[in-house]
């Protein structure tokens, strides 16, 4: 009987080692969890340019035609956003026309209510013209040198000449000389040789008229 009482000690002792044991390890506290990660902040995307619309190429060149009764000969020189023009009938109607060009959309105007309107486009102008009280429609074409509008001026016995040439594609030409006011039918032109032009034994001098050029009588 004497040899139990150390071996229940000893076992009481392991009882209560184990108890300690277990309320240490229910009494601290577990790590704590590492922060998750700051998700990186959201990219706020630039806005995106204004999308403009390229202008339109400028126009340069000349289109030549014809009223749709044939009554007068149309041309019109362009260059950017400026257009000369001259219109006549090869016998006494005439006008010389200057003025602007907005996008598709000419605008001319010359002496006592001439006007010319139309719309252009790559390969040729439709609108209408102002000239002696007339109202008409006409449509020309683009053509190349040596087509187009020439001018010529000069003072032959003591009076002043204008001469107007509307050359057309064909080689037509059609033109008037206004000779202080009295209009009659332009001679015939070189348009290869403008530098020889005489009338009457005087030298003329003549140009080829482009877009812009001032033409109207001040």
């Amino acid at each position: 009987m004497r040899t139990r009482g150390p071996l229940v000690t000893l076992a009481a002792v392991g009882v209560l080692a184990v108890v300690v044991l277990v309320v240490s390890l229910v009494r601290t506290p577990a790590p704590a969890a590492k922060p998750a990660p700051a998700a990186p902040p959201l990219a706020i995307a630039d806005d995106p340019p204004p999308t403009t619309t390229p202008p339109a190429p400028a126009r340069e060149g000349v289109y030549t035609g014809h009223t749709s009764g044939n009554e007068v000969t149309v041309a019109v020189a362009v260059s950017g956003e400026q257009a000369s023009a001259y219109i006549c009938d090869g016998k006494r109607i005439e006008s010389w026309l200057e003025g602007t060009v907005s996008g598709e959309q000419v605008n001319l105007q010359g002496r006592n209510g001439a006007q010319l309107t139309a719309t252009l486009s790559d390969d040729a102008a439709l609108g209408m013209v102002t000239v002696a009280e007339q109202q008409l429609p006409f449509s020309a074409a683009v053509a190349g040198p040596p087509a187009g509008i020439y001018e010529g001026q000069a003072t032959v016995d003591g009076e002043p000449n204008r001469i107007g040439w509307i050359v057309l594609p064909s080689g037509r030409q059609v033109g008037i000389n206004n000779v202080a006011g009295k209009r009659g039918p332009a001679p015939e032109l070189d348009p290869n040789d403008l530098d020889e032009f005489e009338l009457r034994g005087v030298d003329v001098e003549v140009k080829r008229i482009g877009g812009g050029d001032p033409v109207v009588p001040r």
